[in-house]
C-alpha cells in the first residue's frame, strides 16, 4: 500500500522535490511532507497527534546531545 497525500503519492512528492531542489530528502522529511501541512500563516498542522509525537521523538533521537 502506498502512502498518499491528497492525490500525490509520497514518491511523487519526493521526486518533485529532488527535481526542484537538486538534493535528496531524508526519511524524516518525507514523513513530515506526508503528515504535515504548512499553513499560510507560517504554522504547521499535523494530520493527527500521533504523527506529531513520532516526528518529535525521531528528531530528539537524531539530535546529538551535549
Amino acid at each position: 500500500m502506498t502512502y498518499r497525500r491528497g492525490r500525490t503519492t509520497i514518491y511523487q512528492l519526493k521526486d518533485g522535490f529532488v527535481k526542484t531542489h537538486q538534493c535528496e530528502l531524508d526519511r524524516m522529511e518525507v514523513f513530515r511532507m506526508g503528515r504535515c501541512k504548512d499553513l499560510p500563516n507560517g504554522t504547521q498542522r499535523w494530520v493527527d497527534d500521533e504523527s506529531n509525537d513520532r516526528f518529535e521523538r525521531l528528531t530528539q533521537m537524531t539530535t546529538p546531545s551535549l
